[in-house]
């Protein structure tokens, strides 16, 4: 078997650069539309059904990554669990799939009932909006320290200290979330 993943290693590459390229490129198109999309304050049903599409092609993009990704392990299962690269890069995957499934099944459904306009209450609605920013940040941030680890050769750091790297960059990354949620609604509420 781990023959067979090798000598068709190459045309699995090709699918696992295909689902790279579906994946972050439609997490990158949902996050510009995203901003797009509120700079009336509102989401519209028909903007709600795009962005719904476009998160059907990052989770496409997902599984055939997935997918090819298990066909390139197997290919050399020993290799790759002896890589802290390989293991930081599935550590970030995981990451990566379970803010995407909280965006999908938590998010998603209520993007209609938050009130995104700055002159209504936004009590009701303020901490899923702030979900909604950090969990595009740490789409964004997964997605791009998948593809520096997919890149680069060598990884000269142990996984603990990898692991602990990508948290603090997680971590600024999310602190700028929440000050461009803060930022954009008050900028939004002065200039309505």
């Amino acid at each position: 078997m781990v023959d067979f993943f090798a000598e068709y290693k190459a045309v699995i590459v090709v699918f696992h650069l295909l689902g790279f390229a579906l994946g972050y490129g439609g997490a990158m198109v949902s996050d510009f539309l995203f901003f797009k999309f509120l700079k009336d304050l509102k989401l519209t049903t028909q903007e709600i059904y795009v962005m719904k599409l476009v998160s059907a092609l990052v989770w496409t993009g997902l599984f055939v990554l997935l997918l090819s990704g298990l066909g390139i392990f197997l290919g050399d299962p020993a290799g790759y669990m002896e890589s802290n690269k390989f293991l930081l890069k599935m550590f970030v995957v995981m990451i990566l799939t379970l803010n995407g499934s909280g965006l999908h099944f938590y998010i998603k459904p209520r993007l209609k009932k938050i009130e995104w306009n700055a002159k209504k209450s936004q009590h009701s609605t303020r901490g899923l909006k702030r979900l909604a920013f950090a969990g595009g940040a740490i789409s964004m941030i997964s997605w791009l320290s998948a593809t520096v680890l997919g890149v680069i050769d060598l990884i000269s750091v142990s996984l603990t200290v990898g692991i602990g790297i990508y948290f603090l960059i997680l971590l600024i990354t999310l602190v700028g979330s929440q000050i461009a949620e803060y930022l954009f609604f008050r900028f939004a509420r002065s200039g309505n």
